[in-house]
């Protein structure tokens, strides 16, 4: 069964660090939370790593229209007091972004946010028989719900919306902030979050690197389990993280079509 996500709202995602590069090695667990500001730190430390220089390669399964495959982002922060430029529909934004998902079926989805300006790449197969992959020029975003939903992809940002629709006192009730021990991400600080008394309880738990970056985010509820894990990792994006897959030949792309 396929989960949809929404970019602003949605499911709670979970990340199993399971059998992949990522290699947990023990856990140092901390009583349950009564504290409102345990999350609000923890969130801190999650916008600090949406926010800093990355390129992050994840491996996902169920994730949204992505269903399961690989998704590397990258996140060029933008300089100390840029203005964030608004388009001709009135958004503003100041986000230099990319990611490409490539999907264990063969299926490509590149989206590129410059600022304002996004371009897209997608490639089969498709129910049509065509798997070609094939590119947009630079068009302007549009403030909508089709545009939004592209944002599920940026993956870190995607969880920590998710982590901010908590109802913060029903965080405090029902979480348990631990620290897991990565042989190849270092310490983690990670919140494992469920609902009190509840049957099919919705289940979260999401690690963070020292720098705040997602490391791993799972999420179980009554309808399956989504699972994000990091297994690669740069601090320095480069130019190539922005350039569309292949050469344009598209005014505009929206995927998935």
């Amino acid at each position: 069964m396929k989960i949809r996500l929404l970019a602003s709202s949605v499911s709670f995602i979970m990340v199993v660090a399971a059998s992949l590069t990522l290699t947990f090695t023990g856990a140092t667990e901390a009583a349950p939370s009564t504290r409102v500001s345990d999350t609000t730190q923890f969130v801190r430390l999650m916008k600090k790593g949406v926010s800093s220089a990355y390129v992050a390669t994840y491996d996902v399964s169920n994730y949204d229209f992505f269903s399961t495959g690989l998704i590397t982002v990258a996140n060029l922060p933008p300089r100390p007091g840029t203005k964030a430029p608004t388009n001709a529909d009135g958004y503003s934004s100041d986000v230099e972004m990319s990611y490409v998902f490539r999907g264990k079926d063969g299926h490509i989805v590149q989206w590129i946010q410059d600022e304002t300006r996004v371009s897209a790449c997608v490639g089969g197969p498709f129910h049509s028989g065509n798997s070609s992959l094939q590119c947009s020029r630079p068009f302007q975003f549009i403030p909508s719900n089709g545009f939004a939903e592209e944002g599920v992809g940026f993956v870190p940002e995607n969880v920590l919306q998710n982590f901010e629709n908590f109802d913060p006192t029903f965080d405090a009730r029902s979480s348990v902030i631990f620290i897991e021990s990565s042989k190849r991400f270092g310490n983690l600080k990670c919140i494992r979050q469920a609902q009190v008394h509840v049957k099919d309880s919705e289940r979260e738990t999401t690690c963070l690197n020292r720098g705040g970056l997602l490391v791993s985010w799972m999420s179980h509820n009554p309808g399956g389990t989504i699972r994000v894990v990091l297994t690669k990792l740069s601090i320095h994006p480069t130019k190539e993280d922005f350039v569309t897959l292949k050469r344009p030949t598209k005014a505009m792309i929206l995927p998935p079509f």
